[in-house]
């Protein structure tokens, strides 16, 4: 018996180089001829993340970030760095296929260009193909419903004052459902996009915020646009992810951070899960192990993730920045420069109470409950 993966990126592999690792014959398929294209992320990834999924990135980084200048509805600013570099912008492409290199070396097969016929398939099957996935489709996991959808441009001869911090733009009325961001790739390459959510059209509400946003326009001033790309995020965790002998991992299985739509830590990590199990399991009521597991390392992040998302959506813009100027007033740009964590909110809030500014937000909060209700 051999393990198939369906999906050669980051959750896929990651799969199949720990399966392989393992001894389990191990053949991955990719449907696209070119592991790694088309690019569809924004390629911001934290540090611990890419450290975590344990391969070398730093050659393959054109910047790297320390911080955030958060523009509110109302024009002010929260702004936070740290003193460490916590997020590398990298070439998703590369880093796709050096994913795709670690699994070959482990001993796994790529095959690419190819759609496997599924029904014919013995053995395990993990399916790491994305947020459209067909292995779901065809073993009947239940669906996913809430997608952001999103659209960027990289623009080069950009002006950014600081190449270190990336520009976060929230609005519940431009940006339902998610957010804007301008990223500098480098010292004059701006990677400008947002998300919405479903119904809504992202290249409008890009539109709309370059209108709005004083900022983007001098960013813009005199920028050329050189490439525009589109993509579609899950913010919410497939309800079952594990079902006989098929699991599914990455953004396949929702296994992204729905506050920012970030999935490589995660997919990876819950990845690596999968291929470990296929390779260990002697029977397929043991591959059912594997939702157990990634939910009782990973669900709780993902949860808050899912929690901060769903409070933020359902503010008004006035809302919006009342409470961002609540959390100012009691800290949080301090706080966050020291203790922010992109992928874990659950170790943000151990930080928060030890020092005190949880505590201080609740008695400052007329809605104590909801802000209480975000974090337990």
């Amino acid at each position: 018996m051999q393990t198939t993966i369906v999906g050669a990126g980051p959750a896929g592999c990651a799969a199949g180089a720990r399966a392989a690792e393992l001894g389990e014959r191990v053949r991955i398929y990719e449907e696209h001829k070119v592991i790694g294209e088309p690019v569809a992320c924004s390629s911001v990834v934290s540090r611990k993340g890419l450290d975590a999924a344990g391969i070398e990135y730093e050659a393959i980084s054109s910047n790297r970030l320390k911080g955030a200048f958060i523009h509110l509805p109302d024009g002010s600013v929260l702004r936070v760095k740290a003193k460490q570099v916590i997020a590398n912008v990298f070439d998703r492409a590369k880093y796709d296929r050096l994913c795709a290199e670690r699994a070959e070396k482990a001993g796994a097969e790529i095959i690419t260009g190819t759609r496997p016929e599924l029904e014919k398939i013995k053995g395990a099957i993990i399916g790491a193909d994305g947020v459209a996935s067909n292995v779901a489709k065809v073993f009947g996991f239940p669906p996913m419903k809430e997608f952001a959808f999103c659209y960027q441009e990289d623009v080069e001869s950009a002006s950014c004052e600081d190449v270190e911090s990336v520009h976060v733009f929230v609005s519940n009325e431009i940006l339902p459902g998610f957010f804007g961001w301008a990223i500098p790739l480098g010292k004059d390459m701006v990677r400008l996009g947002c998300g919405v959510k479903v119904g809504s059209n992202p290249k409008h509400a890009l539109n709309r915020l370059v209108k709005k946003e004083r900022r983007v326009q001098e960013m813009l001033d005199g920028a050329r646009r050189v490439s525009v790309l589109g993509g579609v995020i899950p913010i919410e965790v497939r309800k079952c992810t594990a079902k006989g002998r098929v699991l599914l991992a990455g953004d396949a299985a929702g296994q992204t951070k729905a506050t920012t739509g970030g999935g490589i830590y995660f997919g990876s990590m819950c990845g690596k899960i999968a291929g470990e199990i296929a390779a260990s399991a002697g029977r397929e009521e043991e591959l059912e192990q594997y939702e157990q597991t990634w939910r009782k390392k990973y669900e709780r992040d993902l949860k808050m993730h899912m929690r901060i998302r769903r409070f933020a959506d359902g503010l008004s813009d006035e809302e919006v920045c009342r409470y961002a100027h609540m959390v100012k007033n009691a800290g949080a740009e301090r706080f966050l420069s020291a203790y922010g964590d992109m992928d874990s909110p659950s170790a943000m809030l151990g930080k928060l109470k030890e020092n005190g500014l949880f505590e201080g937000i609740l008695k400052l909060s007329k809605s104590t409950s909801m802000f209480g209700a975000l974090f337990m």
